[in-house]
């Protein structure tokens, strides 16, 4: 985890402008919050990304459709050896 310490800084800053004592504490924990809350951007960023390949179809289904069907055999063998169809 990275924590940006010019925010935690100038969070000081603020804090003790407000009337805070422990300044250094506020800016820290302000600075942990901006870090969840772009980590949980980067994982919904993921999820989606992870749902969109999820939903598209297999190559070995796109090599049927081009005609290609000995590449489309040798990739439904590619995956079921590796797990990734059912096997028949």
């Amino acid at each position: 985890m990275t924590v940006n310490l010019a925010t935690i800084r100038e969070d000081y800053w603020r804090a003790w402008l407000a009337g805070y004592t422990d300044g250094v504490q506020y800016g820290y924990a302000r600075a942990l919050a901006d870090e969840a809350a772009a980590e949980e951007r980067r994982w919904a960023d993921l999820s989606r990304q992870v749902r969109r390949q999820a939903s598209s179809p297999r190559f070995s289904q796109l090599a049927d459709r081009r005609g290609d069907h000995e590449r489309a055999s040798r990739a439904r063998q590619w995956e079921r050896a590796n797990g990734l169809a059912p096997v028949r």
